[in-house]
């Protein structure tokens, strides 16, 4: 018997490796950058760096959605953050 293949748990993903990835302890202080997105009446970042953050914002963020930002918060669940603050990804200098 062979041990089935994890898959990305966005549907819009491609790659089956992200969500196979450990994330973050709960209580760590995260900074991550990724596409902050709409998804089931709530928000996801799609992280950088694979997978995907469920996030708990205080405010909607209206002007950041479906483009790159960066956030910081607290990881509170499995794969959920309560994000302190939503900023545009600063550009990439030369």
């Amino acid at each position: 018997m062979t041990p089935a293949t994890p898959r990305c748990l966005d549907s819009r993903c491609g790659l089956a490796f992200h969500k196979a990835l450990p994330m973050t302890a709960i209580g760590t202080r995260i900074e991550e950058s990724g596409t902050l997105l709409r998804e089931a009446g709530g928000f996801i970042l799609r992280r950088d760096l694979g997978g995907r953050w469920k996030l708990d914002l205080h405010r909607v963020p209206v002007d950041h959605i479906e483009k790159r930002v960066r956030i910081t918060g607290v990881v509170v669940g499995e794969g959920l953050v309560d994000v302190a603050g939503v900023s545009p990804e600063a550009p990439v200098q030369p």
